[in-house]
C-alpha cells in the first residue's frame, strides 16, 4: 500500500491480511486479503454484518487470535511503522496497553470477577509504567474519575456495577497508559439507549483529550456517522469499500454498501416495509468463487462469478472492490 503524496506515516497499516480457523469441521476463512490504514488523530469505522471478520481483524492487530485453531497465514500489520506479526509474547505484552489497547465487546466476560476494578486498572499501569503499587492505585482512581465513576468505587468488584459502568471500567483499563491506538469492538452492544449515548459521548471526548487513533468495530452506521472520520465496509473477510464519512454516506458505490443503506429507516419517507439484502452471508468454510457478494447481488455480471475484483479508485480517497468500477470490466 503505497504512500500518497503529502500523507503522513499511518498509525495502523494492514496489508493483505489472511486469518483462518482450522477446525474439525473444516477451514474457516475469516479474513481474506484485508487492507486497511488509520492515520494519527483519525477514527475509522469498520462495519459489516455478523461474521464479516471484523472482530478477527481486531484480534489479529492485537495478536490475540486464539491459537489453535486460529492462524494468521499471510499479511502485514504495522503499528507506528513497526511490524508486529513476528513479535513474541513478551514484546507483544509490552505493546498491548501501551501502544495499542482494545475495548472488548462483552465487559462482563472481560473483567476478572475476583479482583476489584481498581486493582485491574492498576495492574496495567504497573506493568507498563513501572510505578509503585500505591502510585498505580492512585492513578487507577484517577482513570475511574476520567470515565465518570467515583474514585471511592475503586474497591468494588465487577458484579457490583451495571453493564454501562462495566463498559466504562473497560475503557479506563484500555486508556490507562494513553495508547496511541484504541480499538473499540461493539462498545455499545447490550447497553440501553441512554447508557449508549453516555458511552458514545465518553469515547468522543477521550479521542479529543487523548489524541491517537481509533478503530471502531460496529454494524451500526449511525454510530459510525457520529464518531468516525472514515469508514470501511467489510464483507466475507475483505474491505469492499472505503472512503471518508461524507463521501461514503453521500455517494456509496458497492452493491453491498447500497444494500446496507437501503435497509435503514428514513424519517422523511413513510414505507410499509424496510428493504433487505436478499440471501445470507456466505459460509466462510465454503466461500463462493469470484466476488463473494455475487450470489446476493442484483447487478452481478459474468465476470463476478469467476474472478475476485481488485480495488478500484472511484474518487478522492474512495475505493471500491467491484467489477462495475474496474477498468477491465466484464460482460453481463
Amino acid at each position: 500500500m503505497s504512500e500518497l503524496p503529502g500523507r503522513t506515516q499511518p498509525l495502523l497499516e494492514i496489508e493483505n491480511l489472511h486469518v483462518e480457523y482450522r477446525t474439525l469441521d473444516g477451514i474457516v476463512k475469516a479474513v481474506n486479503g484485508l487492507n486497511l490504514r488509520i492515520d494519527e488523530g483519525k477514527a475509522l469505522g469498520l462495519v459489516g454484518e455478523t461474521g464479516a471478520g471484523k472482530t478477527t481483524t481486531a484480534l489479529a492487530v492485537m495478536k490475540l487470535v486464539p491459537t489453535p485453531p486460529g492462524v494468521i497465514t499471510a499479511g502485514s500489520v504495522r503499528i507506528a511503522g513497526r511490524e508486529i506479526l513476528p513479535l513474541g509474547d513478551a514484546e507483544m505484552q509490552h505493546l498491548r496497553g501501551n501502544q495499542v489497547s482494545m475495548i472488548f465487546q462483552n465487559p462482563m466476560a472481560s473483567l476478572n470477577p475476583v479482583h476489584d476494578v481498581g486493582s485491574q486498572i492498576a495492574e496495567v499501569i504497573r506493568l507498563h509504567q513501572g510505578v509503585s503499587p500505591r502510585e498505580a492505585r492512585v492513578r487507577a482512581a484517577g482513570m475511574l474519575r476520567a470515565v465518570g465513576i467515583p474514585e471511592n468505587r475503586a474497591g468494588d468488584f465487577p458484579h457490583e456495577f451495571s453493564g454501562g459502568m462495566k463498559q466504562r471500567v473497560m475503557i479506563a483499563i484500555a486508556l490507562a497508559c494513553r495508547p496511541r491506538l484504541l480499538i473499540a469492538d461493539e462498545p455499545t452492544t447490550a447497553l440501553d439507549v441512554t447508557i449508549q449515548a453516555q458511552v458514545i459521548d465518553l469515547i468522543k471526548s477521550l479521542k479529543r483529550d487523548y489524541s491517537g487513533a481509533q478503530l471502531l468495530i460496529t454494524h451500526d452506521l449511525g454510530l459510525v456517522a457520529e464518531m468516525c472520520d472514515d469508514v470501511a465496509v467489510m464483507y466475507a473477510g475483505r474491505v469492499v469499500e472505503k472512503a471518508d464519512i461524507a463521501e461514503l454516506f453521500q455517494n456509496p458505490r458497492h452493491p453491498y454498501t447500497l444494500g446496507l443503506f437501503g435497509s435503514l429507516p428514513n424519517l422523511k419517507k413513510s414505507v410499509h416495509r424496510l428493504r433487505s439484502i436478499g440471501g445470507l452471508s456466505p459460509d466462510p468454510k465454503m466461500l463462493p468463487r469470484g466476488c463473494p457478494f455475487h450470489p446476493r447481488c442484483a447487478e452481478r455480471m459474468d465476470v463476478c462469478t469467476e474472478r475476485t475484483p481488485s480495488e478500484s479508485v472511484v474518487g478522492a480517497g474512495h475505493t471500491v472492490c467491484c467489477w462495475k468500477y474496474s477498468e477491465s470490466g466484464g460482460t453481463r
